[in-house]
């Protein structure tokens, strides 16, 4: 079902298939969450087909959140989208770095691609696109950043992206590689003097 780690969690429909990985933290509450954003998902499909534009906004942004559209699909439905809101255009900018964020990550199986989905990354955050709204996601963008920058010597985003993953995330990236990231950025800092 395209899982790859461990817990891997899906919501899947009657016949097997997948209608929405779950990108946040494995918790109740927020798996919780991912199940209210399935049924409304469930409930907004079938008015979608009748048209109305504001809904059809409304069930692409799901699909987004839910996993279900790749990068292309997602940018192919923002195109034919007629009513959006400025909140809405925000949130989709949001969830297209997501989808590509997720797209990266899973094609990233050696260092020269993870060093190429860092890269990505860095240029859609230098690019003023916001990161993206799932935290584990969000963790994601945000390390593989971390690697382009310590492949490129850019000391100071590699300290600043280490701070925001370290204020942001607190006890949810493993204090072994906080140390190890701090041990990094200070043989940079040593290299650049």
């Amino acid at each position: 079902k395209g899982g790859r780690g461990f817990p891997y969690l899906a919501f899947l429909d009657g016949d097997g298939r997948v209608i929405a990985r779950h990108h946040a933290d494995p918790l109740v509450e927020e798996f919780e969450a991912t199940g209210a954003s399935v049924r409304t998902f469930l409930e907004l499909r079938p008015k979608a087909k009748e048209g109305a534009a504001k809904i059809q906004t409304e069930l692409l942004l799901l699909q987004m959140t839910l996993g279900q559209l790749k990068l292309e699909e997602a940018r192919k439905g923002v195109a034919m989208l007629t009513e959006v809101s400025e909140d809405q255009k925000k949130k989709i900018d949001a969830l297209l770095v997501e989808v590509e964020t997720l797209e990266l990550n899973d094609a990233a199986k050696d260092k020269p691609a993870r060093l190429a989905a860092g890269k990505r990354c860095f240029e859609l955050r230098k690019a003023a696109h916001p990161a993206p709204p799932a935290e584990r996601v969000a963790r994601i963008y945000w390390i593989l950043i971390l690697g382009y920058c310590e492949d490129q010597a850019d000391v100071e985003t590699y300290a600043e992206v280490l701070e925001i993953l370290k204020t942001r995330f607190g006890t949810k990236v493993h204090s072994k590689n906080i140390a190890q990231w701090e041990a990094t950025l200070q043989k940079l800092k040593d290299a650049s003097k």
